[in-house]
């Protein structure tokens, strides 16, 4: 019978359209604690694990535990873990939806015919999955790699390595504009889904 989209008078959703910069700058906002948090881990792990001798130290917003036998790259992984785990992106991708919904829900809102509510919200969870929480998981893994580079890379904590939440959050905007045409095109996949 063919998609929904292809039959006249059936509303379609529009490709939401957000301001690539803008929503680098959100990310960017979200993100910008990670470094200093890696950098807290790596100074306060080392002397939480002796204190937590002879039990293992719990890693904060993790599942992972240190003993004095962990090595010098296990300690870098908790505290990278730690600072920028699932907990901390998941807050950072609440945020910017926070700051981001807003203006999709009125694009959303001003399309004529009016879109059916089960549309409307299809096209936005396809949205914040294929665009917002991909540029932000891409713009943390940017800044994740930006960060053990830095730290393995330089005796003096790699201060010289520029601002790894500004790249990242940059990088993850020009991805999120390269997938507004794919997220648009899910979103009007979604009514030949619908029971």
């Amino acid at each position: 019978m063919g998609c929904a989209g292809s039959i006249p008078g059936v509303p379609q959703a529009p490709e939401i359209d957000i301001d690539a910069e803008e929503l680098a700058g959100n990310i960017a906002e979200a993100l910008k604690g990670i470094p200093d948090d890696f950098n807290a881990n790596m100074r306060s792990f080392p002397g939480e694990i002796n204190n937590a001798d002879p039990e293992s130290f719990k890693v904060p917003n993790t599942t992972l535990e240190l003993t004095k036998q962990s090595t010098s790259e296990q300690i870098m992984a908790a505290a990278l873990a730690s600072a920028a785990g699932d907990a901390v992106k998941n807050v950072a991708k609440d945020t910017v939806w926070g700051q981001i919904e807003p203006k999709i829900d009125e694009q959303l809102d001003g399309v004529e015919p009016a879109l059916p509510a089960k549309l409307k919200s299809s096209a936005k969870d396809k949205f914040k999955e294929k665009t917002v929480d991909a540029a932000i998981d891409a713009a943390c893994d940017k800044m994740l790699d930006e960060l053990k580079k830095a730290q393995s890379g330089g005796a003096d904590g790699g201060d010289d390595a520029g601002n790894p939440t500004d790249a990242a959050a940059a990088d993850a905007g020009q991805a999120a504009q390269e997938e507004e045409p794919a997220a648009a095109a899910a979103a009007e996949e979604a009514p030949a889904q619908e029971d």
